[in-house]
């Protein structure tokens, strides 16, 4: 896994109108600060291409850093919509490791299990 630091370095550009410092948001989000994970959480739907080769992995390693207590509370607060993007952006960030089979899944329930029940509990509605 790069360093943060290096991250810097590699990651390439957003779009020109966002104006978004992603090393400093990556470094807040991997520090727990919520507004940060709220903020780096909803690149998602921007990432494309070479910007997504980056970005999902990223994702994956705050997810990591954060942790299970942290990332549910920090979830657990979102409006639905928003719940199933983060879970799509975890997913795509765990679809980087070699997971068969729904071992991803497995892998969730048995390391973050506050975080699956609110992801992964069925059917997510209002």
């Amino acid at each position: 896994m790069q360093s943060l630091r290096n991250a810097k370095e590699t990651r390439p550009p957003l779009r020109p109108r966002a104006r978004l410092d992603y090393f400093k948001v990556l470094a807040a989000a991997s520090k727990r600060d919520k507004k940060a994970l709220a903020q780096f959480f909803s690149l998602a739907e921007f990432m494309d291409g070479a910007a997504a080769e980056g970005y999902f992995p990223d994702a994956s390693a705050v997810f990591h850093l954060v942790g299970d207590k942290t990332f549910s509370n920090f979830v657990r607060g979102l409006p639905v919509a928003d719940q199933v993007g983060v879970r799509g952006t975890v997913m795509g960030g765990l679809s980087e490791e070699e997971f068969v089979n729904g071992a991803d899944v497995n892998y969730l329930q048995r390391y973050f299990p506050e975080t699956t029940k609110i992801l992964f509990r069925g059917e997510i509605v209002d």
